[in-house]
């Protein structure tokens, strides 16, 4: 990697420390316990000092051998001292307090899954496994990464031959940890409703109008304090003709976006 740059920040840096103790001594014989601290003696004298600094050590004050920093392609002296960058654009400071708020709130999500015929698809590598199978098996591991704590909703969508609406509410949005009457927890009412997902036959991707519907649930929905978003899991473009097109699903989404509520 002829670019990469070895050095040591001014303001400060890690360092290991290798102190010399014995373990469990009392169970050590006299012979052990001798050559030990021979060896101990050894290391802490002029010519184990230079061994060790010949072989990366650093000295007793911290100091790295210049000839070994220089052998590594670090720059001589250390530390060096990088010019200070400008300061963080609008855009950084908005995607760092994103990843921030992501990171440490507690999450709301509503999870909308499309159930079209072609997710009947068979997986290239997955014998015996459809898209929906991957797609649902995918669910369930994303779920554990969630805290008891976290809401999360599921829908699905595919446009019906009969004209009804592309989606429906599988799940409603609840805390993980909350029981049902019979005892059970939203959790595992989650993957049970993963579980019964199925592709619909004859079921086109009815993408768009589902996007605008759950974005305004979502929109409805809002809680302050959390990590507000909608996920979307599909395997194709909008199949919906008589729908939103993706224009109008653009221009109606940028008029209920709201930057003091953000649902990415």
């Amino acid at each position: 990697m002829p670019r990469l740059r070895l050095l040591y920040p001014r303001d400060g840096v890690a360092q290991l420390d290798h102190p010399f103790t014995l373990v469990d001594d009392a169970r050590l014989s006299t012979a052990e316990a001798r050559a030990a601290v021979r060896l101990q003696t050894l290391l802490g004298g002029a010519d184990g000092r230079r061994t060790l600094a010949g072989h990366g050590f650093r000295s007793g004050g911290g100091e790295a051998d210049p000839a070994v920093t220089r052998r590594a392609g670090g720059r001589d002296p250390q530390p060096h001292d990088v010019d200070p960058g400008g300061p963080p654009t609008a855009r950084q400071l908005r995607s760092a307090l994103g990843m921030w708020t992501v990171t440490d709130q507690s999450a709301r999500f509503t999870i909308a899954v499309d159930a079209s015929a072609s997710m009947a698809a068979p997986v290239a590598g997955r014998p015996g496994q459809n898209r929906m199978d991957v797609t649902k098996s995918s669910l369930v591991q994303g779920l554990s990464r969630f805290t008891p704590g976290d809401e999360v909703g599921l829908w699905e969508f595919a446009s019906r031959p009969r004209g009804s609406r592309d989606h429906r509410e599988l799940v409603p949005t609840r805390r993980l940890v909350e029981r049902g009457d019979d005892g059970s927890t939203h959790r595992d009412r989650l993957i049970g409703a993963f579980g019964r997902m199925a592709p619909i036959p004859g079921g086109a991707t009815g993408l768009y109008d589902t996007t605008l519907a759950a974005y305004r649930s979502a929109r409805e929905g809002y809680a302050r304090g959390r990590s507000n978003a909608l996920v979307l899991v599909t395997d194709g473009a909008n199949e919906d003709p008589g729908g939103v097109s993706r224009k109008q699903l653009t221009a109606r989404l940028e008029r209920l976006a709201d930057p003091e509520r953000p649902r990415p």
